[in-house]
């Protein structure tokens, strides 16, 4: 099956953009030409890549499959141009990072600052996803690199683990009580709970505790955002279960307490998740690395409280 990599463009532009017309715009190319070429990709496969109407293109079954599987081919290209062109004293190209929305806020700025010295021929392309989404876009192809949580069991993915955290009971004095005494999770269930969507790999974990015990739960309301999470605690909605590190912005002011939270303790570990697959580029490996030395210092000077280095890290 020959196709060239402009095809394989063409394709992932217009199931990106969802129409012709605004990929014609995007790549430069006139409309009935990249119609052409995705009619010759669909006649070589036998099966059809969009499904068509007035209101745009979308993917069907098989294209949304194909569609997994050419981000992957591009992405190789691109990681082999740019290891080809790598000089071992000065790594350059493009990485793509993602982060989740607790760990990107401490960890963005600084990787920045620490590349800039470093390696400055590295560009990063930086988003922040849950975790699940990151793992799934490492395996495929679509990011290089994520730091997230509990992403050690994918066999499509290298983890490297480089902290733990414990949950905690974290809420208003007035609703969790004027105390850090730990709390017994069954108790932290009792309270009116301001939590993730179930997709999240925390809501997932604390509904699984939850069954285990058969203790069912109240939640006020589901925060699909740090921000709309915080913006309930600060109200006194509801009380939450995260790590101390997600809480610091509120904690720091004194706004909201930590209950450590045993029998169970629930924990979760951060990774640098990569994919197994595929190798690395010199520059990947860079930002591996410097990931790696600034969450680990960061560890040793305090700057994460609740969080310990896992024995493979340190």
């Amino acid at each position: 099956m020959d196709y060239d990599l402009r095809q394989l463009r063409y394709f992932v532009t217009i199931a990106e953009a969802g129409s012709f017309s605004k990929a014609a715009l995007q790549l430069g190319v006139a409309q009935s030409a990249l119609s052409h070429h995705i009619s010759q990709m669909e006649a070589r496969l036998g099966v059809a890549l969009f499904s068509r109407s007035s209101k745009g293109v979308e993917k069907t079954e098989s294209g949304t499959r194909f569609l997994d599987h050419a981000r992957a081919i591009l992405a190789a290209v691109d990681a082999a141009t740019n290891d080809v062109r790598d000089d071992a004293k000065e790594p350059g190209g493009l990485v793509r990072l993602g982060a989740t929305l607790t760990v990107a806020p401490m960890l963005v700025e600084p990787l920045m600052d620490r590349l800039s010295k470093v390696a400055p021929r590295i560009s990063l392309r930086i988003e922040e996803r849950l975790s699940p989404p990151l793992v799934q876009a490492v395996a495929s192809g679509e990011l290089d690199i994520a730091v997230c949580f509990n992403a050690g069991e994918d066999r499509r993915i290298d983890g490297i683990p480089v902290l733990e955290e414990e949950i905690c009971l974290v809420g208003v004095p007035e609703l969790v009580g004027d105390t850090e005494d730990p709390i017994r999770f069954e108790d932290a269930l009792s309270f009116p709970l301001l939590l993730p969507g179930r997709d999240h790999i925390l809501r997932g974990m604390i509904d699984r505790v939850a069954l285990f015990r058969n203790r069912p739960i109240e939640v006020r309301h589901e925060c699909l955002s740090l921000n709309s999470l915080l913006a309930g605690l600060r109200l006194g909605l509801g009380a939450t279960l995260i790590s101390r590190l997600s809480a610091l912005p509120l904690t720091r002011s004194g706004e909201v307490l930590c209950r450590p939270i045993n029998d169970p303790v629930v924990s979760r570990q951060l990774f640098i998740a990569s994919s197994s697959e595929r190798p690395k580029t010199t520059a990947q490996k860079t930002v591996v690395r410097t990931v790696q030395d600034l969450i680990l210092e960061k560890l040793a000077s305090g700057d994460l409280p609740g969080a310990k280095a896992t024995p493979s890290s340190s």
